[in-house]
């Protein structure tokens, strides 16, 4: 788990979904292993909770809730509260507890967390605001807001804007804007810091800096299984980061080059990588990566290396396992070296 000296770790996941009719229904996720930087207790319970749905436009969860948007993730141990019209849009009440999925601290009624979130629209048009609020030692306090809409036929612009009201400060910020012509999608894309950053994980060994970030970029669909994605970044940190990064993929094997300069470097990187299925239940995967770091919608120009592999075996239609092994070294990390075997059973 990214230590210095050689560890090894298990883990076993298990999700339990039951309903009752149309008007109840439960969900969790548990977890049962080894001490890690993650956690300090065996037992974990990521989400458990059951919901409550007597009318079709409004609904009622109780236990650990997990929320995701565009501008907050979070899990509490509380309750949500949807209501949903067709004609005033929807409202979500979402309060209770900072979940601490392992027990490994003492709870505290200090600690609590309040969100309140009116939204609009459906896919490809909508708008969404929230305010919340986290008290630990002090109460912070947050408005934010996202969106998705269309101007003319094809422009499509989206964002996510949160501002800090404590400090009267940007929080985070987020836009984007596409256009599709034929086969190829233009997109121009800008993202501020946030302005509270910590490094959330012990083997960090230097300050995350996550400047504010412009991207122009084009991607080609030239056939179903092949595209080509040509990404321009410049970063707005002290060392001026600015390089291309082209992508090409080709019935399952994809490989990257990206050349640019960070302060007074100039750095070229590349990956390559293939995922084949050979037979309905054998398929493998493997990737390397050199001088890049590699966030999905963004990729890192840095001093870097890593490679991955896998195979996977799927002796049944409801399980699957797989066999991996990996290596990374970069700037945020000690040198990481492991391997492993995932089992998955769906009952």
């Amino acid at each position: 788990m990214l230590e210095e000296k050689e560890t090894g770790h298990w883990r076993l996941w298990a999700s339990y979904r039951q309903s009752f009719g149309s008007l109840v229904k439960i969900e969790s996720r548990f977890e049962y292993g080894s001490k890690n930087n993650h956690f300090q207790q065996p037992f974990r319970i990521h989400d458990i909770f059951a919901q409550f749905t007597p009318r079709e436009h409004y609904s009622l969860k109780l236990g650990r809730i997990v929320h995701w948007s565009g501008l907050i993730q979070t899990r509490i141990d509380g309750g949500e509260f949807i209501l949903k019209t067709q004609r005033f849009g929807s409202l979500k009440l979402l309060g209770g507890f900072p979940a601490d999925i392992d027990f490994s601290e003492e709870f505290s009624l200090d600690k609590r967390f309040f969100l309140a979130s009116w939204g609009s629209g459906g896919l490809g048009k909508n708008l969404v605001v929230s305010y919340w609020t986290k008290k630990d030692k002090s109460t912070d306090s947050y408005l934010g807001s996202n969106w998705t809409f269309r101007l003319f036929s094809r422009l499509r612009i989206s964002g996510s804007l949160a501002w800090d009201l404590n400090h009267g400060k940007l929080y985070y910020s987020r836009l984007l804007l596409t256009q599709r012509f034929g086969k190829h999608l233009f997109t121009l894309g800008v993202r501020n810091k946030r302005y509270i950053v910590s490094n959330p994980y012990a083997w960090v060994n230097r300050k995350l800096n996550i400047p504010p970030v412009v991207t122009l970029s084009v991607t080609s669909s030239l056939t179903k299984q092949i595209s080509w994605w040509n990404q321009l970044v410049y970063r707005l940190s002290d060392e001026q980061t600015q390089y291309v990064r082209s992508t090409f993929s080709y019935y399952g094997y994809h490989a990257t080059i990206l050349a640019g300069k960070s302060g007074d470097r100039t750095l070229i990187g590349s990956g390559v990588g293939a995922v084949k299925k050979f037979t309905d239940s054998w398929s493998l995967g493997a990737s390397l990566m050199v001088n890049a770091l590699d966030y999905s919608d963004l990729m890192d120009l840095q001093t870097a290396s890593g490679i991955y592999g896998w195979v996977a075996w799927e002796p049944g239609s409801n399980v699957i396992i797989k066999l991996f092994g990996r290596y990374h070294q970069n700037p945020y990390y000690e040198i990481d070296g492991r391997g492993g075997l995932v089992i998955r059973v769906a009952f």
